[in-house]
């Protein structure tokens, strides 16, 4: 029966015992070949302890925090756009299948070239609890996991090139607070080009006459992400106008009146 006292990060004071403890625990495992029911059990039980580890660093950004630092360690660049950042942090259903994947992908390597391969190394200076090396592997893992999903998340983005004149007219139609309204300057795209994916997003699934609820969905975002995201597009769009970079109608750059109460009648 595997210890559950192997799961828990120690104290630094306590950090060498747990260190003997684990490695006493890699032996025993060693003797299975690190599989069957005994790795079984061992697995599950780490993954139990690290799965509200790794939701919390997720949702506080310290999981792409950490991987964006281990990534520098080695020279190499990695960062997780703010946006993203932003739904990992406010949609739980997104983070829970984000991290789901990134545990799942880390239980190889962490088997394979740490346990097996004796990349967890218990006599090393800075040796690790068996914990803290699996979560270390997770945020390896992140970045795979995220990438990929980032690609998903941005793959909408691209359908913007194709849009021609009248679609980007309903774009905007869709975004600017006049309905009946005529763009007067094709130079639209170029400006809509300079907004974040998701602001650029939002304004294709508009086009093609997804609802907020439908682009929610398809986003994995939330209804006030979404329409704040109209809301910044909106703002860009008429300090374009003033600028004169784009030509709009008059009454998009126009206050919008204060709403009066019914009037009654004489």
């Amino acid at each position: 029966m595997i210890s559950t006292k192997s799961f828990h990060n120690a104290p630094n004071r306590d950090r060498e015992h747990a260190i003997s403890r684990d490695a006493a625990l890699v032996e025993q495992l060693r003797e299975v070949n690190f599989s069957g029911h005994l790795y079984g059990d061992f697995q599950r039980k780490l993954m139990a302890h690290t799965w509200p580890q790794l939701l919390g660093m997720a949702r506080s950004g310290k999981l792409a925090s950490a991987c964006t630092s281990q990534f520098a360690a080695m020279g190499r660049e990695f960062y997780v756009e703010a946006e993203h950042q932003a739904i990992l942090h406010g949609n739980s259903a997104v983070r829970e299948e984000i991290c789901l994947d990134v545990l799942m992908g880390a239980l190889k390597p962490f088997r394979e070239n740490g346990l097996r391969g004796g990349g967890w190394d218990p006599e090393h200076k800075d040796a690790l609890s068996l914990t803290s090396y699996f979560i270390r592997q997770c945020i390896w893992k992140f970045a795979d996991v995220y990438r990929e999903r980032r690609r998903e998340w941005n793959r909408l983005v691209y359908d913007i090139i194709a849009l021609d004149e009248e679609m980007l007219y309903r774009v905007l139609v869709n975004t600017m607070p006049e309905p009946d309204a005529i763009v007067h300057s094709s130079d639209i795209m170029r400006v809509l080009k300079t907004r974040s994916k998701t602001e650029q997003t939002i304004a294709v699934l508009t086009a093609m006459g997804d609802t907020d609820s439908q682009i929610v969905e398809r986003l994995n975002s939330s209804l006030g992400a979404v329409r704040n995201a109209r809301y910044r597009l909106r703002k860009a769009m008429r300090a374009a106008a003033r600028n004169g970079e784009i030509e709009v109608p008059r009454a998009w750059l126009a206050p919008k009146p204060a709403r009066r109460g019914k009037e009654t009648a004489a």
